[in-house]
């Protein structure tokens, strides 16, 4: 009887603290995270505003498009050969050096595909109110047809731990791993990943 009180004190005292737990998470998240993400971001762009072409706005723009493009690209490819080559079960200090680079390469190359595209609206829209609404307009329809509305998150509704299980990993719409490698080697193998992802994405429909 006392050990089934005691279990029994110990779940009513476990949902005052999971509750005061999630507090605490959110209040990091919102507190925390986000304005950390902003500052980055902010950082990182106003830094391409200056040192990218500061010159001649228009090839700025692109040239960071460009880099964000391409970059995706790559990174998307490659993700398969990083995760062998940095297993962390088995290589963890490689792991913790390459990953962190990683990205810092990727977060700038990220922050230059927002700025590109931004700019691009800007330069051919302007900054009306008008163009604001297209935009709205066509970005949430866009992503509400293809079932990518989630992407639309960011801090403070979303936060991801450095943990290094998947690190390198890419999500993308299919959900197919694009390893250079393989397509490099047959270019057939990118044809059966597509195929297997599209199936798996008319599948979640």
């Amino acid at each position: 009887m006392g050990e089934s009180g005691g279990a029994g004190g110990g779940g009513e005292w476990g949902k005052p603290i999971m509750g005061l737990l999630g507090l605490l998470d959110s209040l990091l998240s919102i507190f925390v995270f986000a304005p950390l993400v902003v500052f980055y971001w902010r950082g990182c762009w106003q830094l391409m505003d200056t040192y990218l072409f500061p010159e001649n706005q228009l090839y700025s723009t692109f040239t960071s498009l460009g880099i964000g493009v391409l970059s995706g690209l790559l990174f998307c490819l490659i993700q398969g050969p990083l995760a062998s080559l940095c297993d962390h079960s088995r290589r963890p200090i490689l792991h913790l050096l390459i990953s962190r680079f990683y990205t810092l390469i990727y977060c700038v190359c990220v922050v230059n595909h927002w700025r590109g595209v931004w700019n691009v609206w800007d330069f051919y829209t302007g900054t009306s109110w008008q163009s604001g609404a297209t935009s709205f307009g066509i970005g949430l329809l866009a992503l509400a047809l293809t079932r990518g509305l989630k992407n639309i998150l960011a801090p403070p509704f979303l936060v991801v731990p450095d943990h290094p299980v998947g690190y390198f990993s890419v999500p993308t719409l299919f959900q197919a791993e694009q390893n250079c490698k393989k397509i490099l080697k047959n270019p057939s193998n990118f044809k059966q990943s597509l195929l297997e992802g599209v199936s798996e994405a008319h599948l979640s429909y």
